[in-house]
């Protein structure tokens, strides 16, 4: 919609542009200024062409370079963000599998191993997800944060914990039973 609109503004003020710029009277319409000039049927057609690309053409050029102009910039735009939104959740994730990997190797299985039953209690488990997201959030930086929060547009706390618990099951193999 913000495209559009713009192309709209671009195309209205490229008309008054023509029209300001036109040799016409003040009182012609803008319909009129963009009337092309009436080719007698006796004269051939090459002869019209050449005065009206003549008269029209910079008016005409500078409208579709406008145009050209306002498309290419939200082509860049778009590609641009997209792409930085990819790249700051796909390193988000990236590190969020690091730190779950890192924590299981060097303080979960430690427990385990351990343990009677070779599972973690449940404040060792809270606790595992808290060095994970501790890892995670050193890793990304406070910039890193920021961006993150910036993108994904919730607390990103949050957002992490349920990353970590989703990549503790994928590790562990675990599905999710639907509802």
């Amino acid at each position: 919609m913000r495209t559009f609109i713009i192309i709209v503004v671009l195309f209205l003020s490229g008309l008054a542009y023509a029209v300001e710029t036109s040799d016409l009277p003040a009182d012609a319409g803008a319909a009129v200024a963009f009337a092309p000039p009436v080719v007698s049927s006796v004269a051939p057609a090459s002869a019209g062409l050449l005065p009206t690309v003549l008269s029209w053409g910079d008016k005409v050029l500078s409208w579709v370079l406008a145009l050209l102009g306002t498309l290419l910039s939200t082509y860049v735009i778009r590609k641009y963000l997209s792409g930085s939104v990819r790249d700051i959740l796909s390193r988000a994730l990236a590190e969020v599998v690091d730190a779950v990997m890192e924590v299981k190797q060097t303080y979960a299985d430690g427990l385990k191993a351990g343990a009677e039953d070779g599972k973690l209690t449940r404040e060792e488990a809270a606790e595992a997800k808290a060095r994970a997201l501790a890892v995670v959030k050193s890793n990304v930086g406070a910039k890193g944060l920021a961006r993150l929060a910036r993108v994904i547009g919730v607390d990103v706390d949050r957002w992490l914990g349920t990353k970590v618990e989703s990549t503790l099951a994928n590790i562990k193999g675990a599905t999710v039973n639907p509802r």
